[in-house]
């Protein structure tokens, strides 16, 4: 997994050779929280090591790293989860499994617990573990619950597994709690705001869907911005701005299916941020009154033809007819001779 670090710090020193990152990145639909143990090369002094490592992550270069389980330097099981992160709206609730596998003939009971932060519930079932040698792995149960009232953003869950003569696990687990914002696109149905930003002021006007975005200063925040196919003649002539400048065209991913087109992009919090998506033109121009021009040519052609149909129909009574005449004032009468 390669993460792009935004800014980070060293907060803990676990030996010469081991230590404790934290930081922001960007990238994975906003996930933007990330706190990893990193070895530092021993062919150098450690504190040159820790110097260079520190100077590297503050220049914002992309650096490789795995996400893993973090313990002391012998351990006797590891933990892992899958999923280990969810996207997830205030009021729902998420499952994940932990495994728990035993390393070298572990044998014992490993107790786990789970530290969350407000608004966000997580709960392990089974807690306790019970190991014998012939044991390779375990698992438990989890349940992510976020409440009515999470506020939108990304959260941090840490899983903790002990056991008596072992050294301590923990994992630690990123929970997204998205809002979803309804809006009325005009004539053409129901507009969808996805984020993890609290969003606000949501309106639509001529073609442009506009919101505003809060969210911690500095982090980064996502969109998913859902749409009708009929709103927009040419989704390619989409375009995104965040407060007020365009974002370039491969910052921001357009999808769809038979139904909607979904926009997608990332911003960075630094107060409110103001978006607006710009549909092509000519949808800014595709309705009269609140009612679709589509409607109204195809309601003029209707009549067009109607009338067509019934002026023609009208010119051949009134050729019978007139053929019907002659055909009368030419015939001798019975007088005549």
């Amino acid at each position: 997994m390669t993460e792009t670090i935004v800014r980070g710090s060293i907060t803990e020193v676990r030996s010469s050779m081991l230590c404790r990152f934290r930081g922001r990145h960007v990238g994975n639909k906003g996930f933007r929280i990330l706190s990893e143990y990193l070895w530092a090369k021993p062919t150098v002094p450690f504190s040159t090591s820790v110097l260079i490592l520190t100077s590297i992550l503050l220049l914002s270069v992309t650096l490789p790293m795995t996400a893993q389980a973090t313990s002391g330097t012998a351990s006797s099981f590891h933990l892992s989860a899958i999923p280990n992160r969810w996207t997830m709206t205030p009021n729902s609730v998420r499952i994940s499994v932990i495994n728990v596998t035993a390393v070298d003939a572990f044998a014992g009971t490993v107790d786990l617990s789970a530290t969350s932060p407000a608004g966000i519930t997580v709960t392990p079932n089974p807690t306790s573990l019970p190991f014998q040698s012939s044991i390779l792995s375990l698992t438990s149960t989890l349940t992510v619950s976020a409440s009515a009232s999470a506020a939108p953003g990304a959260y941090l869950v840490i899983i903790t597994a002990s056991a008596q003569g072992a050294p301590t696990e923990s994992l630690t687990l990123m929970v997204v709690v998205v809002a979803n914002t309804q809006l009325a696109c005009g004539s053409f149905g129901t507009c969808l705001i996805v984020s993890d930003a609290s969003i606000s002021n949501p309106s639509y006007n001529g073609g442009t869907i506009h919101f505003a975005a809060t969210g911690p200063s500095g982090m980064s925040g996502f969109a998913n911005v859902t749409i009708p196919r009929t709103a927009t003649s040419d989704v390619s002539d989409t375009h995104v701005l965040v407060n007020g400048a365009i974002l370039p065209g491969n910052s921001v991913a357009i999808t769809g299916n038979g139904i909607d087109y979904f926009i997608f992009f990332n911003f960075t919090f630094h107060s409110p941020v103001n978006v607006d998506i710009e549909l092509s033109q000519l949808s800014r121009s595709s309705n009269f009154l609140g009612v679709s021009l589509i409607l109204i040519y195809a309601g003029i052609a209707g009549i067009a033809i109607a009338t067509i149909g019934v002026v023609a129909v009208l010119a051949v009574r009134r050729k019978k007819t007139r053929s019907m005449t002659t055909s009368r004032s030419s015939k001798p009468s019975s007088g005549e001779p």
